[in-house]
């Protein structure tokens, strides 16, 4: 499942992730990218069905749906001449969803992420 370094978005440039190999990983994406979907169809994401999708995945108690940082690992390459790095999972029509790794030490200034609209927080 490692590869030896993962898709990594670097300045403007979007590489092509690596394939999913974690069962329980594919499951969250095809989740939400149902929920984006129809979504779509209906002119508007349902934000609650999503952070839930989130907190199922993050949070379950069965250990073989939970996605935790064994799950994450292969996609946490960090530079170490960059504040952090963003390795990209998955992208479609709908979203991208990535792993950024922060260095340790580095800091960024208060800013906004226009149109992101959801994101979870793994810490290590």
């Amino acid at each position: 499942m490692l590869a030896s370094t993962p898709t990594s978005l670097t300045g403007n440039e979007l590489d092509k992730p690596m394939a999913i190999q974690s069962p329980s990983l594919q499951n969250f994406v095809n989740k939400l990218l149902e929920a984006f979907r129809r979504g779509t169809e209906h002119r508007c994401v349902d934000e609650k069905e999503v952070n839930e999708i989130f907190e199922l995945f993050t949070h379950s108690s069965e250990e073989n749906e939970r996605i935790g940082l064994d799950l994450i690992q292969p996609y946490c390459y960090v530079d170490p001449t960059k504040n952090y790095t963003r390795n990209l999972i998955t992208e479609n029509e709908h979203f991208s969803l990535m792993v950024l790794c922060w260095n340790p030490h580095a800091k960024s200034c208060i800013h906004a992420h226009g149109g992101m609209l959801f994101y979870s927080l793994l810490t290590i």
